[in-house]
């Protein structure tokens, strides 16, 4: 069977790794001048890396040719390709989100008693960390307070606020962030370069779109657009969307370019026809209000504010909503971001969404 997309390109050394570079900056030094940790903490969205960084740190460390200075894994020596096939006595993973007791703990202590079977060291790598017990994240402080010379921990979390503060203060704490939307495209191009897939780039853009800064989520889609879509063709911008089950970005554009340019009439046009197709209000209305929330951040230069566009966009679309946030004063967008909120809490509880819709939009003309 062939290996998924996300396992069959998961990084094998630091330089393969993307959108991490503060992070391998500091792991590579340690390694090249061998002054590992006993304990790191990698804390970050989920897919954006933390066990995948955390299984080339157990190579690299184990890594039997590797020269004085360098970091990278030869991913040839013994301990190399035991660790890449999941056969190394040397790294243990447990998942806490189902061992998450004292007594999987307990058990965990004991194996630290005893010496690496081969590696140098032995990595022990928690992933989910934060979903330990308050009894086991208690024995594992007591672990991580008295380190052996020969044993490395790596606790991975996506929920960092939920680690208790005594466990943090005994790591090294890494935060990984999410991928930006170039990050992510520039990968997948790689992958279906690789693959030999013909992809429209709106398509590919889309994927990206709609992975959250998450780069396994973006090559798990790109397998499901891939195995589901017809193999024969160009996979298209409409073929993303339809297997995907993207909402219907273009109609909220539409929308919210009318009531931006205060044409009324096709706003309630839009809305009409949202009401005679059977669509849900409640599913337009946070999509309204996500692309006036990034319209602000791109009108008040928030930092990083293009890559923190969450709504499915292609480029194109990006650059139209640059330029909207140039050509429309700050005070209108907020006025709109107020009107729909107050909308929101109506909504829910009226048999007359359309209505409610078609009175917030009358409000704008005295805006």
């Amino acid at each position: 069977m062939n290996k998924v997309l996300y396992r069959k390109y998961r990084p094998t050394k630091f330089s393969e790794v993307v959108g991490q570079k503060e992070v391998i900056e500091v792991l590579t030094k340690a390694v090249a001048y061998d002054k590992v940790a006993h304990a790191y903490l990698f804390a970050g969205p989920k897919g954006t890396g933390k066990t995948t960084v955390a299984r080339i740190l157990a190579k690299a460390v184990n890594c039997e040719l590797r020269k004085p200075g360098e970091y990278e894994p030869c991913n040839q020596c013994s301990s190399c390709l035991e660790i890449m096939s999941g056969k190394s006595l040397d790294l243990i993973e447990m998942d806490a989100a189902s061992n998450r007791g004292i007594d999987d703990i307990r058990a965990l202590r004991e194996q630290t008693n005893f010496a690496p079977s081969s590696a140098k060291y032995k990595f022990y790598i928690i992933d989910e960390a934060h979903q330990l017990s308050k009894d086991a994240a208690q024995a594992l402080l007591k672990t991580l307070e008295e380190p052996l010379s020969n044993t490395v921990f790596v606790l991975a979390t996506t929920e960092f606020n939920k680690i208790l503060p005594t466990i943090a203060s005994r790591c090294q704490v890494f935060h990984f962030k999410r991928l930006t939307r170039k990050e992510i495209i520039l990968k997948l191009s790689k992958i279906v370069a690789a693959e030999g897939i013909e992809i429209e780039p709106s398509a590919l853009e889309l994927i990206a779109s709609v992975s959250g800064g998450a780069l396994r989520d973006a090559e798990t889609n790109l397998e499901k657009v891939i195995s589901l879509g017809d193999s024969n063709h160009k996979i298209t911008l409409e073929e993303v969307k339809e297997i995907l089950n993207v909402p219907d970005i273009d109609l909220v554009i539409d929308l919210a370019n009318s009531l931006l340019a205060k044409d009324f009439k096709k706003a309630f046009e839009i809305i009409e026809e949202v009401k005679n197709s059977g669509k849900n209000f409640q599913d337009l209305l946070p999509l309204l209000l996500d692309y006036f929330k990034e319209l602000l951040m791109l009108k008040i230069a928030f930092e990083n504010a293009e890559e923190l566009i969450e709504l499915p966009l292609t480029t194109e679309q990006i650059e139209s909503l640059k330029n909207q946030a140039q050509n429309f004063e700050e005070s209108y967008i907020r006025k709109i971001i107020e009107i729909l909120l107050e909308l929101e809490s109506k909504i829910k509880n009226t048999s007359f969404p359309d209505l409610a819709f078609q009175v917030a939009i009358l409000k704008l003309k005295e805006a």
